[in-house]
């Protein structure tokens, strides 16, 4: 399957060359020629967020389906936004409200692991950071930020959306598009670390056990699961089938997941691989999921526990489950 199409000035309706054009979450990324033409190549068929960004204009996101044997032809026009010029000098240090906020910044989008220690944001000077009026923290990026993940090998190029953190109450609303570039390893050693630790990842993450509960393998994937009102106490807990979890919709080819009629319901997961253990609860009382298992509005799904302590330092492209459920 392909993608192809063109990149041009809203205004000027001039085409626009060297636009970065990318599948959020994939490794499947171009640039766009001199007469601003682009065209992708073996794209599996699925649902895809697509992506144009490029400096001096707003980005464009566009929800597309790929099918198998038909070429997709996405067409975008960006509008110019002025360049914003950073406010701090080469040689001038960030105030000590900034560098507070970063840490925040860092604490919520590459997550509380051991992983996120080992992400570098190339550059995080360009990241605008600010406090609203009730006291949460907001950022944004008009470049994409550039992450180096030396945990799991990946260069990362991501655009960031949305950011918006109240730390004092843990909670943190965040929408980014990330495009994975694997890194070349150094030698033979940290290929196999970079190995060992996407499968570790692998196993603990979100989109497994969602996927899980779509293909109904929440047995086989050593899963445990409960309903709760209170998920701080253990005698709340009450037996769910998964079954009832998840309803595949035909006409839109994608599932609902569900918890109950009650949007303050909690589904305390325990993952007996890894010993994690992590609360879902669903913001509409419902979650749209692909094929894939990833919500197609992330601020559907709010998780606390070791769920929420991984972040963009702990993801993994999408098609790397794929190419290990082949194994």
């Amino acid at each position: 399957n392909s993608i192809e199409g063109k990149v041009t000035d809203a205004k000027t309706k001039e085409p626009l060359p060297f636009a970065s054009v990318y599948l959020s979450g994939t490794m499947i990324g171009v640039s766009t020629n001199i007469q601003g033409k682009y065209k992708m190549l073996k794209v599996l068929a699925g649902k895809y967020s697509l992506i144009v960004s490029m400096i001096g204009y707003k980005e464009a996101v566009q929800k597309i389906y790929v099918t198998d044997n038909l070429p997709e032809k996405h067409d975008f026009y960006l509008e110019p936004r002025p360049i914003v010029m950073n406010q701090i000098q080469v040689n001038e240090e960030h105030p000590p409200e900034w560098k507070n906020r970063l840490e925040i910044f860092r604490k919520y989008f590459l997550g509380r692991t051991d992983f996120s220690d080992e992400c570098v944001i190339e550059n995080q000077d360009e990241i605008i950071l600010s406090q609203n009026e009730t006291s949460a923290t907001e950022a944004k990026c008009y470049n994409p930020l550039i992450i180096i993940n030396t945990a799991l090998g990946y260069k990362i190029e991501c655009l960031l959306t949305r950011f918006l953190c109240n730390d004092e109450i843990g909670k943190a609303d965040i929408v980014y598009y990330p495009k994975f570039v694997e890194m070349t390893p150094k030698n033979q050693d940290e290929l196999k670390m970079w190995k060992e630790n996407r499968k570790k990842e692998h196993l603990g993450s979100l989109r497994r056990f969602l996927k899980s509960l779509i293909n109904l393998t929440i047995d086989e994937n050593d899963y445990t699961f409960y309903y709760t009102v209170n998920p701080f106490s253990r005698e709340a807990y009450k037996y769910v089938n998964p079954k009832n979890l998840v309803k595949y919709q035909q006409e839109k080819n994608n599932y609902e997941l569900t918890f109950s009629s009650r949007t303050s319901i909690y589904l305390y997961v325990n993952n007996r691989q890894t010993g994690e253990e992590s609360w879902i609860i669903l913001t509409n009382g419902y979650a749209i999921l692909d094929q894939e298992g990833i919500p197609t509005d992330p601020l559907m799904i709010q998780v606390t526990g070791d769920f929420a302590k991984k972040g963009i330092a702990n993801l993994l492209p999408r098609s790397w489950e794929s190419s290990e459920d082949k194994q």
